[in-house]
Formats: C-alpha cells, structure tokens, sequence
C-alpha cells in the first residue's frame, strides 16, 4: 500500500475539516432555523386548533345550556305534556360537552393554567348541579301532577258544589211541599164552614209559624253566602287569604247553616245532617277537626281546601324552581364567560412564548454561523500555507496511482479471458457430449451393417469354394441369394438410419456456430437436438417427453436454443439424478401471444431455497467434488435474456418434487403467416428411433 506524506494527511484532514465544518455549520443552521420555524408552525397550528376547537365547544356548552334551561322550563309548565328522555338527554349532553371544554391534562401541567382549571370544574360543578335540579323538577312534577289535573279539571271542586246543590235541592224539595200543604190548607178553608172552618184557618196559620221558624230563606242565604265562598276559594292566591276564608269564614258559615238545618228539623220539615256532612267532608277531608277553642278547623287529606293549599304550595314551588333555574344559568354563563376570557389569556400567552422561542433560535443561528464563519477561516489559512507542499505530493501520488491503474486494468484483463475461456470450455463440453452422443446412436446401425456384410462375405466365399470345387448346387445358389436380400434389407436400412443420424447432427452442430437468426419450427428442433443426449439419458436410464401444442415458428438463432434446452435438460441429468436412475424429464413448448415458452421439468431431487435464488449465479454450483464450473445455468440466463430477449423462472415444490425451468421469448417474426408456412415446409422433423 502507497503511503502518502505526512503534510499531504494534514492537508487532507484540515480539508475534511472545512468540508465537515461546512456541512456541520449548514446543517446546524438548517436545523436550528428549521426547528424553530417548524416548531413555530406547530405550536401555531396546534394554538388555532385548539382555539377553533374551544370555539365550538363553547358554541355546544352554550347551545345545550339553553336546550337544557327551555327543557327544565317546560318541565315546570305542568299543565302540558312534556319528554322526560329530551330533558335527560339535553343534562347529559351539557355534561359532555362542559367535560370536553377544555383539554384537562394540558392545564394540569402547567402550574399557570390552574385559575382556569378551578373555573372549568367550577363549571362542571354547577352541570351537575343542572342534573340534580332536573331531578328535582321531575320529581316535583310527578308528585304534583294528578294535583294538578284535578285542578284543571275541577274534580274536588264540582264535589263540593255538587254537594251544595243537594243541600239546595233539599230546601227546594221542603219549600214545595211547604207550599202544596198552605194550598191544600187555604182550599180546604174555603170550602169548609163553622167549627171546621176555624179549624182550618187555626192549621194554616200554625203552618205560617212553623215556616217563619224553619227559617228556610235564611237556609237559602247561608247556602248562597258558602257557594260563594267555595268559588272565591277556588281563585286564592295567596296563602294567608286561605286560612282567612277557612277560619274566618266558611267555618261561620257552616255553622249558621247547621243551626238553620236544626231549626228545620225541630219543626220536623228539613233533615240535612248527612248532606252537611258531606259537604265538610268536601271542603275539608275525611278527618278533619273543628277546634272550638281556636275557633279554627284542623283539615285533612282529601279535601278542597287541602287540594287549593297543596296547589298554592306547587305554585310556590314552581317559583322558587324558576328563580333557581335563573340564578343557576345566570351562574353558569358568568362562569363559561369567566373561562372563555381565561383561555384566550392562556393562548395568547403561547403565542407570545411562541415568538420568544423564534427569536431565541434566530439568534443561536446567528452565533452558530459567526463561530463556523471562523472556524471556516483559521482553516482555509492553514491550509494555504500547505498547499505547495501538498501539490509535489499529490504529483508523486498521481504518479503511483497511474502504475496502479494499469496493473488493475491487466488484472481486469485476466479476468476476462479466464472467464471468456470457462464459457468456451462449457460450450466444448456440450458439443463434446453432442458428438457423442451421436457417434453411440450411429454406432448401432454401423455395427449391423458390419455384421450383415460378414455374413454375406461368409456366404460369398462359401459359393466361390463350391464352384471352384465344382460342387456348386441350385440349393446353394438360392440359399446365397436369400441371405443377399436379407444382408441388402438390413445395410439400405441401418445405412439410411445412420444417414439421417448424421444429418441431424450436421443440423444441429452447424447451428451451434451460426448467429444469424433463421425461421424454424421450434418442438421438432427440440426433438433433434435432444437426439445427441440420448446417450446420456440411456446411461442412467432416464426418460425424455416432448410434448407441443402445434407447429410453432420462431424466427431466432438455433445455437442459441439448442444451448439452452441442452444445458436445462443436462443440469437435472447431471444434479437433478446424480443419485437415481430412472428419472423423467419433461419437455412442453407452447405460445403465449406473441410469445413463445418451453418448459423443462424434471421429478429429481430438487432444490433448497438458498440454491434456487443463487442458481443463476456465476460459478454458483453444488457439484464442485465432481467438476461442475457453475457456469451452466448462468450461461442460459444470458443467452435467454440478452440473446433472445426473454425471461427465465424456475419453480419448485419441496423437496423430492423436481424442478421446473419455465423460458419465455419473442416468437420474432415479422413477415405473413404463409410465407412462415412455407419456409416452415422445407424443416423435416426428425424421427425418433
């Protein structure tokens, strides 16, 4: 290894220096101008997204407290029909929504934020406050509503006047019999004479008497004066104007009535007890008390009265729920306002701390560049006071570093040829197994055609003998001339055999060194070039199929495919059955468009999966013990890819399933269909012996 000088090292670091001080310094600068920039943009995106979002959280909090609030208030308007599920789903909502105001954790984090964090669950406090208000209204209104209807409807009401009116109805009934009785007296009278005529006169005025004590207009007074009552009763208002009607006056009224209803019924006219009753029981309940001593009347369940003080007691009810549900929404929007005005201090504040953070990295850009700009100088000098050193030893180092250009470049060379020599060796090889495996096939019928020309030399010989003995017979003639035709038919036949062997051959051989593309049919080039194998297959006993769907023109170099097809079927002889015998290799060809395929499969061992990604790998083999290059197959991916301009896959199962080389490539014809047909006509397939 060439060491440089020690000034030409220094040179080089301060050099490496500069350019990592220049980078270091761009990239800082970048970064930090980035950073800020970018974190700027964040914190900004970031502010007008929360800003947006608080927005429309406080737009919902605000939509579902007026939801609520009308909700609430119609929950408390009793006389119409409300949706308990709309008021609850409206609480809940407000609830939601108050919850998702604001991002909790954020304002836990930081100590500044805890103003608005108290309000927010100040806020949340008086939702729940909200929920608990509902509740109550609800409540409220279930317990108050059949009250309610009953005043609406006047039930209690038309009981008591009900009950007014069978009083009424009573003294009615008792005055017309009053008045029948005084006509059937005064007609009497008129018709009578003497005694009985005072008798009568005496009866009608006792009749008189007992009317003007029965006091019946009195009844009728008292009876109007408590309807009255009962219908101003009904409008109350007020608390205090109850009892007062109650104590002040009905009580008064009914007990002049009692005493009136007595008087009747001492002059055993009138006997309203039950009626009167029942109108206490009306107006008062079923146990209620009259407290003498007082002079006030303790009353029950059940009653009107009861009924218009509940109802005065709903009426207070539903005032104070208004006022509350005010006051509460009132609270709640002062407290969302007081937020509101919180969160906008809160994010102006980040906006400010923003811009700091910008300034602040604007000026740790500008002490990053002024320390690099230094730097940048303190070297740039140092390193031209050495430059003239360096330039004598950067000549030196030229100088070497030609020697070493040259000395790789022969290397390279080397390389080359050794490799260009591997491939010419692998091709050798397969034209030497072509030869023989040709020169096995035609040995066969040469040997019979030696053997048929000894037999009939033997036979010749053993006529001449004869005659010159002159022991020659007819039957000796004709035996010589049967085993003439026998020795002819069997040399014509081998001898064409061997003839068509050979022309194969001469087919095949001579496409090897031909790199002119030819139009040929492509299964029954195939089938010939596998002719110079079948030596190799029949040593391991290996069967060969081909099989084609129809005449296929190609319009390719035959070496090319007789290379091909030689090697794949060689390599699972040679590595797919280097271990068996009795192995099948089959051969399809086919069309694909414009395209053409021959696949080649064999049932061998297979391969592993390590093998079948580096297979195509020059000098990759898995036979070294027993002489394989490793060129074969990458000599096919070549040929297929740079000389026919196609693609080879191969395929495997598992392991003991074989291999599948699938290739395909441009048909690469041009001209018309007829004139292939023609050019086609003059290839005659070869048959298989």
């Amino acid at each position: 290894m060439i060491k440089a000088p020690a000034e030409a090292k220094r040179v080089a670091k301060m050099l490496w220096a500069i350019i990592g001080l220049t980078i270091v310094t761009s990239i800082g600068v970048n970064l930090s101008m980035g950073w800020g920039i970018k974190n700027q943009r964040d914190q900004l995106a970031k502010l007008s997204g929360e800003t947006l979002r608080f927005a429309e959280q406080e737009s919902r909090v605000r939509y579902e407290l007026g939801k609520g609030r009308l909700a609430l208030i119609k929950l408390l308007n009793i006389d119409e029909p409300v949706d308990e599920e709309a008021g609850n789903s409206s609480i809940i909502n407000l609830e939601s929504s108050i919850e998702s105001l604001v991002n909790s954790e954020v304002l836990t984090s930081s100590p500044e934020n805890q103003l608005l964090l108290a309000r927010w669950k100040g806020l949340k406090v008086r939702g729940q406050n909200f929920s608990r208000l509902l509740v109550k209204m609800q409540l409220w209104r279930s317990r108050h509503e059949m009250l309610n209807q009953d005043v609406r409807n006047k039930i209690s009401l038309n009981e008591v006047r009900v009950c007014l009116l069978e009083i009424h109805a009573l003294i009615n009934d008792s005055a017309g019999r009053e008045r029948i009785r005084g006509s059937l007296q005064i007609r009497q009278f008129k018709k009578a004479q003497g005694e009985t005529a005072n008798y009568l006169a005496r009866e009608i005025v006792d009749t008189y008497l007992k009317k003007l004590r029965g006091g019946r207009d009195n009844l009728q007074i008292e009876i109007a004066g408590i309807q009255q009552l009962v219908e101003v009763l009904s409008g109350v208002n007020q608390y205090d104007q109850l009892v007062d009607i109650k104590d002040n006056q009905l009580k008064p009224g009914l007990e002049r009535l009692q005493q009136d209803m007595e008087k009747a019924l001492i002059t055993n006219d009138i006997n309203g007890t039950a009626e009167l009753e029942a109108l206490r029981v009306a107006l008062f309940g079923d146990d209620y008390v009259i407290d003498e001593k007082h002079q006030t009347i303790h009353v029950s369940q059940g009653g009107f009265y009861t009924l218009r003080q509940d109802f005065l007691l709903m009426q207070q009810e539903r005032q104070q729920f208004k006022q509350e549900l005010e006051a509460l929404v009132l609270d709640m929007e002062q407290e969302l306002g007081s937020i509101v005005m919180l969160e906008k201090n809160r994010q102006k504040v980040i906006d400010e701390k923003s811009g700091d953070e910008l300034a602040l990295t604007w000026m740790w850009v500008l002490i990053l560049s002024l320390v690099g700009a230094l730097i940048f100088l303190i070297l740039i000098r140092r390193v031209f006071s050495a430059i003239e050193k360096q330039v004598a030893a950067l000549a030196i180092l030229k100088q070497k570093a030609e020697k070493s250009k040259h000395t790789a470049e022969a290397a390279l060379s080397k390389l080359d040829l050794a490799q260009e020599t591997l491939i010419q060796s692998e091709q050798m090889a397969a034209l030497g197994t072509l030869v023989a495996g040709v020169a096995h096939e035609v040995n066969t019928p040469i040997g019979v055609c030696v053997t048929a020309i000894s037999t009939l030399k033997e036979e010749m010989d053993k006529l001449e003998n004869d005659y010159k003995n002159e022991t020659l017979e007819h039957e000796g003639i004709e035996s010589y001339f049967d085993v003439s035709r026998v020795a002819e038919s069997l040399i014509s036949s081998n001898l064409a055999r061997a003839s068509d062997l050979i022309r194969s051959f001469k087919q095949v051989a001579v496409g090897q060194h031909v790199d002119d593309r030819v139009t040929f049919e492509l299964t029954s080039f195939i089938e010939e070039s596998m002719i110079s194998l079948k030596h190799e297959l029949k040593m391991g006993q290996h069967k060969l199929h081909i099989k084609g769907s129809g005449a296929i023109y190609v319009y390719v170099t035959p070496n090319k495919i007789w290379q091909i097809v030689s090697n794949l079927v060689l390599n699972a002889v040679r590595h797919g059955f280097s271990d068996r015998t009795l192995g099948t290799i089959n051969i399809e060809v086919g069309e694909l468009s414009d395209n053409v395929y021959f696949s080649v499969e064999d049932d061998g061992r297979g391969m592993n999966e390590e093998t079948m990604k580096k297979c195509f790998d020059p000098f990759y083999t898995t036979a070294k013990v027993t002489g394989g290059s490793g060129l074969g197959l990458s000599i096919v991916h070549n040929l297929i890819t740079q000389g026919l301009g196609g693609s080879i896959d191969v395929e495997y199962k598992n392991r003991e399933k074989g291999v599948k080389f699938t290739v395909i490539f441009p048909r690469g014809l041009d001209g018309e269909q007829s004139e292939l047909e023609n050019e086609a006509e003059e290839i005659a397939p070869i048959e298989d012996h």
